[in-house]
């Protein structure tokens, strides 16, 4: 196991842009399957101490994936996932909601736009997450150029895949991205 793996963490409130760059140890197959299979996102998605449970998820342009982070009393807080692209084993994007069980947006809430790209190095798999808070008000179309022009989940943990365990997440959103934010969103 590479014991240097690169990682590297910011914020840019006044983009409202959260970037992570992240080494795992696993070859890129096994990486884009943790991000991309629902039985393994459940595995580390949500922040500790919560716990992930898919609902659906249709992983392709114009599909979505409705999930629960599921509190340790065991409140559902549900999301959603709206797959704006994808380009297999190399990049995904999609915009983000919390919602109701039956996937209705929460409108109070601002949404998110991730950008997920992957690349495979010798014995690594590299993800570089650009994370957009889309405030109100704001057309999601010219936040998801701005994501772009950046460089464009979840607590990470040890995923089992095929006999071994791989190290998946970005590690560097020990909270909801959007709380990161709260003061720009609230126009602090």
């Amino acid at each position: 196991m590479t014991s240097h793996l690169h990682f590297d963490f910011s914020v840019n409130k006044d983009n409202n842009t959260i970037h992570v760059e992240r080494e795992f140890a696993g070859d890129l197959e096994t990486v884009w399957d943790c991000w991309t299979r629902p039985e393994l996102l459940d595995l580390w998605w949500a922040p500790k101490p919560y716990r992930t449970r898919t609902k659906s998820m249709d992983f392709r342009e114009g599909g979505t994936w409705l999930y629960a982070m599921i509190s340790p009393e065991n409140v559902p807080h549900w999301c959603r996932a709206d797959y704006q692209s994808i380009d297999p084993h190399k990049s995904f994007s999609g915009l983000d909601a919390f919602c109701d069980e039956m996937g209705q947006i929460n409108t109070e809430f601002p949404r998110s736009l991730w950008n997920n790209r992957f690349s495979a190095g010798e014995g690594v798999t590299r993800v570089v997450v650009v994370h957009v808070v889309v405030l109100r008000g704001h057309d999601e179309r010219d936040v998801g150029q701005r994501c772009e022009a950046a460089g464009g989940g979840g607590e990470s943990g040890e995923v089992a895949v095929g006999g071994g365990r791989v190290l998946v997440g970005p590690a560097a959103l020990p909270i909801d991205p959007r709380v990161v934010l709260a003061p720009v969103a609230a126009g602090g």
